[in-house]
C-alpha cells in the first residue's frame, strides 16, 4: 500500500531519530532516507496507522568500527525471529486463549500480537550446539582475569574485565554462581555470548562499574532460582555509570528472581533491551517487583520482549525518570490481572516534553491497568496498545 505523507520536519521525531540512530547494530534492518518520517497503513487487523521513524543514514564510527544508522520506530512488525536460536519456544501456548476459548496462536485476531513474540513464536537463550566449559584462571579470554574474590557478587569468584582491556569476547561459559565484572574505561567493545548462570546464592551475574564500553549480551540464560538479587540480573554500580556506555541485551532468557528483573540507575548510558524473555520476578514476599525499572542516563529502547509473571505481583515494564528519547514498543506482558503492565514516569521535573517524547506503541497485556494514569499525555506518544482479554486499546 502507498505510504501517506507525514511532514519530515516534525521536531520530536527528528530529535528522537538523531539521538537513537545507533541503538541497535543489526544488519537486517532497513535504512531509510535521513530524517524521513512516514506512515504505513497495514492491511492487517483493526489497526489504523503505524508511524515509522527513520534515522539519519550517516554512520558515526566509534571504538574503531563503523556503525549503521537504524530506525527507532519500525514501519512494520519488526521482531527478533530472523536471528533467534533454533528449538521449541519456552512458552509457546500462553497467548492461545486470547480471546477466551480461542485455543490457538492467531496473529489475525485483535487480541493477540500480530508480530512474533519471544518465548512464544521463537525461542530465546543459548544457541543450539554450544558446548559450555567452567571458567577458571586457566581459560580466561584475552583482556580478562579470574578473581577468587570479586568486588560484587557477595565476594564470589568471577571474570574481571579490567579498565584497560580493550575489546573482549566472553562466550560459552557455564558460569554457575560466578560474576562478570566490567571495569573498562576506554571505548572498548565487550561481547558476552552463550553463557549460562544457575544461582544458588545472592550473586550478581553481570556487574558494571564505571564503564564506557559498548557491551552486547546475547544468547545468555540466567536462572536466579528465587534468589532476591539486589538490583536484578544485570546491574550497574549505583551512581557509577557512564553516559558514554551503550549496552544491548538481546535473545536472553531470565528466570525467577526475588525482586526486580532489571533495576538500572546511576547514569548507565544508552540501553537497548530486545528479543528477550523475563519469567517470574518478585518472588520474595513484600518486594517491589518490576520486570524492568530503567533510569539509564541515556536513550532507552525496549523492543519485542516478553514479561511473563504468573506467580507473583509485578509492575511490568517500567521506564523511570529518563531524560533522553526513549521507546517501549511491541512488548508483551502477562501476569496477575490486578497489576499494572507498563509504567511511565514523565513528571515535569524530568526530561520528557512535547519535543522529547516517550514513545509507547503496540504493546500488549492482560493486566487490569495498561499504564500508570499519572503520566503527562502531551509528553508521550502512545498508540496501538492492546488489552488482550477484550481486544480494547489502552493508553
Amino acid at each position: 500500500m502507498a505510504r501517506s505523507a507525514v511532514p519530515s520536519d516534525a521536531p520530536f521525531e527528528i530529535a528522537l531519530a538523531r539521538a537513537l540512530w545507533r541503538l541497535m547494530p543489526r544488519a537486517d534492518y532497513p535504512i531509510s532516507r535521513p530524517g524521513r518520517v512516514y506512515a504505513k497503513v497495514l492491511p492487517m487487523r483493526r489497526r489504523d496507522v503505524i508511524v515509522g521513524l527513520a534515522s539519519s543514514a550517516t554512520a558515526w564510527p566509534r571504538a574503531g568500527r563503523a556503525e549503521r544508522a537504524l530506525p527507532l520506530i519500525e514501519s512494520a512488525w519488526v521482531d527478533g525471529l530472523a536471528n533467534a536460536p533454533t528449538g521449541t519456544p519456552q512458552f509457546q501456548n500462553i497467548l492461545n486463549n486470547y480471546p477466551a476459548g480461542h485455543g490457538r496462536r492467531d496473529k489475525s485476531v485483535i487480541n493477540q500480537p500480530p508480530f512474533n513474540v519471544p518465548g512464544v513464536d521463537y525461542r530465546v537463550g543459548m544457541q543450539t550446539g554450544v558446548t559450555l566449559v567452567t571458567p577458571s584462571a586457566g581459560n580466561m579470554p584475552p583482556g580478562c582475569t579470574w578473581s577468587t574474590h570479586t568486588t560484587s557478587g557477595s565476594g564470589g569468584s568471577g571474570i574481571v574485565v579490567a579498565a584497560n582491556s580493550g575489546n573482549v569476547t566472553i562466550q560459552n561459559f557455564d558460569m554457575g554462581n560466578a560474576t562478570i565484572e566490567i571495569h573498562t574505561t576506554g571505548l572498548a567493545n565487550v561481547l558476552i555470548k552463550n553463557c549460562r548462570w544457575n544461582l544458588t546464592g545472592l550473586y550478581t551475574p553481570i556487574f558494571f562499574f564505571t564503564s564506557n564500553a559498548i557491551t552486547t549480551i546475547q544468547y545468555c540464560e540466567m536462572y536466579a532460582n528465587g534468589q532476591n538479587l539486589p538490583d536484578g540480573f544485570i546491574t550497574w554500580q549505583q551512581g557509577g555509570g557512564s553516559a558514554n556506555a551503550i549496552t544491548t541485551i538481546e535473545y536472553c532468557y531470565f528466570e525467577k528472581t526475588g525482586g526486580d528483573g532489571f533495576d538500572w540507575r546511576g547514569g548507565a548510558g544508552q540501553f537497548v533491551f530486545q528479543f528477550s524473555v523475563i519469567y517470574d520476578v518478585g518472588m520474595t514476599p513484600n518486594q517491589h517487583p518490576d520486570i524492568t525499572q530503567i533510569q539509564s542516563g541515556g536513550p532507552q529502547k525496549m523492543w519485542n520482549n516478553l514479561g511473563y509473571n504468573p506467580d507473583a505481583g509485578t509492575q511490568g515494564f517500567g521506564s523511570w525518570d529518563p531524560i533522553f528519547p526513549s521507546s517501549t514498543c511491541q512488548n508483551v506482558f502477562i501476569g496477575p490481572t490486578s497489576t499494572t503492565a507498563y509504567s511511565i514516569n514523565d513528571g515535569s521535573a524530568l526530561g520528557f516534553s512535547p519535543t522529547n517524547k516517550f514513545i509507547f506503541h503496540n504493546n500488549h497485556h492482560n493486566a487490569i491497568r495498561g499504564l500508570y494514569p499519572n503520566y503527562i499525555t502531551a509528553n508521550a506518544d502512545v498508540s496501538g496498545n492492546i488489552h488482550m482479554p477484550n481486544g480494547a486499546t489502552f493508553s
